[in-house]
């Protein structure tokens, strides 16, 4: 079954919540879910743990599964002034949810201290 980009990328991000909720699930049950064949779940829960940074422990046979590895932490991450400046052009293009869960995202990973002055003004001023 061919997805789009943007069906690919929501389909992941959908994914990784229901992974976070559900703590455990199955590669059938996420076939089953989405529509998708096995190969195309692992190329998904491989994207997942790199680029969302979910660890995932995959545990193979009848009693298996996907879960969520509690006991590893993941140090947090911030963006750059750059990456900030970048994230707020695109987010001012956008509308709707997608604009607040980009604000979201930026807001969680943006260190306000490495901001200058003025930036960290426009940045209030941005999250507000």
């Amino acid at each position: 079954m061919y997805q789009d980009a943007l069906g690919t990328i929501d389909r992941r991000y959908e994914i990784y919540a229901y992974i976070k909720v559900a703590k455990t699930t199955s590669y059938a049950e996420l076939m089953r879910m989405f529509n998708i064949s096995r190969t195309t779940v692992r190329r998904d829960l491989d994207f997942v743990e790199k680029h969302l940074l979910l660890p995932i422990i995959r545990t193979p046979g009848n009693g298996g599964g996907i879960s969520l590895d509690v006991t590893k932490k993941i140090e947090p991450t911030y963006f750059t002034l750059e990456e900030v400046l970048i994230i707020m052009t695109v987010i001012s293009s956008l509308d709707g949810e997608r604009r607040s869960q980009m604000e979201s995202i930026l807001v969680r990973h943006m260190d306000i201290r490495q901001l200058p002055e003025e930036c960290e003004r426009a940045f209030h001023y941005f999250c507000c």
